[in-house]
Order: structure tokens, then C-alpha cells, then sequence
């Protein structure tokens, strides 16, 4: 209902590389007549799509860099501020352990709805490589942006190794000779990370409502959860917080429940599970079983008005619960 919000993009990667984006108007939120809604949903077929492929990739993890971010990641290499326009950026995974960013060439909240069924399918852009990042390591098995801190990524490692990376200069953010140097190298974790999340409301602001992303919570294929504070100033660790065996298998997905100091995970033990970053010690806050509860759960999302959460899984069953108490 945002009318500011702009387009809807859908974003995929495949196993051989390719990657796909899917753009299409976003509904008006008021439609008066029959004759408007008739016309509103012939615009709102898919009237863009941009494709290329990245050979080296994974084929596994990519994610969308938050147009809330107010320029492109800082590229190694001198560029004007002029090339630095808000376009949507894709991170994507590297089987040599880097991240490369990705310039679709599509402009971030593009209001403009296309008159004719020939300007839907085409759009002239021209997806080009920004710059690549953290080389050399073990392949990367998750990515996450923080919500709001400019360029500031997480990324998860087959050896359960989590890297956070961003901008050396917070003063001017996107400049032209920003560059980009990782924070932490966390090494807590010791099978595969498959899901990364930042907190929506940390528990220091007694959950206010502020997205301020302090927090990292990381889920391994070892079962565990460990929340870490990425802005801490400390010398030593920034792990706040810790859950051993919050899962009795992997845990395949995470997500933060906004606007609140809880977060959600689920796992191959068919297990739902809401905590309290404030409360860890206390235990889940609540557990929901798949239907049978021997179906492994893979992803988990929160509504962005808090109340409610979906899960999926390999049953092909898809949950709806509520998050009012």
C-alpha cells in the first residue's frame, strides 16, 4: 500500500549460473472503477525481464541489495559520481569463496508503467560487474544485507565460518573511492551456514521498533544459533548470545519478525521456532510442528506488520501462523 515503495522484482539465480529479473508495476492503491481494475491488471503483466549469467557463481545464494541503500557498492576502482545511480544490485556467491556485485541497470523505485505490450517485454539494460569482494575463501552458502547499515553484508561458509563486510569509510558511504574491508571473521560454527539474519529490534532498545540490524543471528547445519553484535567496540569476542542445540538437525532458515526483538527459525527436524533475542536463555518462545512433524521445514518468512509467519516444506505444505499473542 506503499505508494512509494516502487515496482516488484523477483529475483532468481539457477544451478548453471543464470540469473533472472522479473520487474513489474506496482498496484495503485485506489481503483474506482471496474474499467480501472480491468486496465490495472493487464498492466500488471510482467513487463521486464533482464537475464545473464555468471559462470563462476554457485548457482545457490544471490540476494538484492535494499533500495533503502543510498548508492551502489563501493567499487575498487576510481569511478564518477555521475555512473553512481541508484540502479538494483544483486550479490551474488562465487565458487572461489568471493562475492560479486552486479549492476542490473534497472532504476530502484521506477514508477513508470509501460503503455504497450512491446515496452512490457523489452528494457534497455545492460547488467554489468561492479566489483568483487573477499576471494581466496570457502565457498559461500548464504548472504544477507543489514536492513539499513549502507553496504553492510554477511556471508555464511560450508566450513560454518561467517564473514561481515563493509564500507572502510561510514563518513561518506558510496564515494568514489570507497572501498570495502571485512569487519569480523567468526569461526563459532563448525558445519555450513544456510541461513544469516539481522536483528529487526535488538533487545538494548527493548524492542522499540527501530530497524538498527545490531544484531547477527546466524543458523549452522550443526543445530546451533549464535547472535552477534557486528557494531560491538569491544577488542574482544561480539558473540551476545548463544542457543546449543536449538535444532536437533540443520537449521535451514531464518528471519527476524519486525519491529520486535523475536526471530524465527526452522530446521530438518520439522521444528518452528520463535525466540526472543532478549530471552534466549529462557528457550524458544513458541514451537510449531509441521503437519506429521517428520517434514523438514526449508524457509521461514514474517509478515511486515509482525502478525503473522509462513513456513514451507518438503511435503510441499505451506503454514500460515499468528504472531499475537
Amino acid at each position: 500500500e506503499d505508494t512509494r515503495s516502487g515496482d516488484e522484482v523477483v529475483v532468481a539465480l539457477r544451478l548453471d549460473g543464470l540469473v533472472r529479473l522479473w520487474i513489474r508495476p506496482q498496484c495503485p492503491p485506489y481503483l474506482t472503477t471496474e474499467e480501472e481494475q480491468q486496465q490495472e491488471d493487464e498492466n500488471l503483466i510482467q513487463y521486464s525481464t533482464v537475464e545473464f549469467k555468471v559462470k563462476e557463481s554457485t548457482g545457490t545464494s544471490i540476494a538484492i541489495r535494499p533500495p533503502s541503500h543510498s548508492a551502489l557498492p563501493p567499487s575498487s576502482s576510481n569511478s564518477s559520481k555521475k555512473q553512481r545511480i541508484q540502479n538494483l544490485t544483486v550479490a551474488i556467491a562465487n565458487l572461489n569463496g568471493s562475492i560479486s556485485f552486479y549492476d542490473s541497470g534497472i532504476p530502484v523505485h521506477n514508477h513508470h508503467i509501460p503503455e504497450s505490450q512491446d515496452e512490457r517485454q523489452q528494457v534497455e539494460c545492460e547488467p554489468k560487474l561492479i566489483n568483487s569482494i573477499g576471494s581466496g575463501g570457502v565457498i559461500i552458502t548464504s548472504i544477507v544485507y543489514h536492513p539499513s547499515q549502507h553496504d553492510t553484508i554477511a556471508v555464511g561458509r560450508k566450513d560454518g565460518t561467517i564473514d561481515v563486510y563493509a564500507p572502510s569509510n561510514y563518513e561518506s558511504p558510496g564515494g568514489a573511492t570507497a572501498a570495502v574491508k571485512r569487519l569480523h571473521h567468526f569461526t563459532n560454527h563448525f558445519k555450513p551456514i544456510r541461513s544469516l539474519t539481522f536483528s529487526s529490534s535488538s533487545s538494548s532498545n527493548g524492542g522499540n521498533g527501530s530497524n538498527d540490524g545490531a544484531l547477527l543471528i546466524t543458523g549452522s547445519d550443526d543445530g546451533h544459533i549464535f547472535i552477534y553484535d557486528i557494531f560491538s567496540r569491544s577488542t574482544s569476542t561480539t558473540m551476545v548470545s548463544s542457543i546449543p542445540n536449538a535444532h536437533t538437525s540443520w537449521i535451514l532458515s531464518t528471519c527476524s519478525i519486525p519491529n520486535s526483538s523475536r526471530f524465527v527459525t526452522c530446521g530438518a527436524d520439522g521444528k518452528i521456532k520463535v525466540w526472543d533475542t532478549s530471552l534466549v536463555n529462557a528457550g524458544a518462545v513458541h514451537t510449531f510442528d509441521t503437519v506429521g512433524g517428520k517434514n523438514m521445514v526449508w524457509g521461514v518468512s514474517a509478515s511486515y506488520d509482525s502478525r503473522k509467519m509462513i513456513s514451507c516444506d518438503d511435503n510441499g505444505m505451506i503454514q500460515v501462523y499468528s504472531c499475537e499473542e
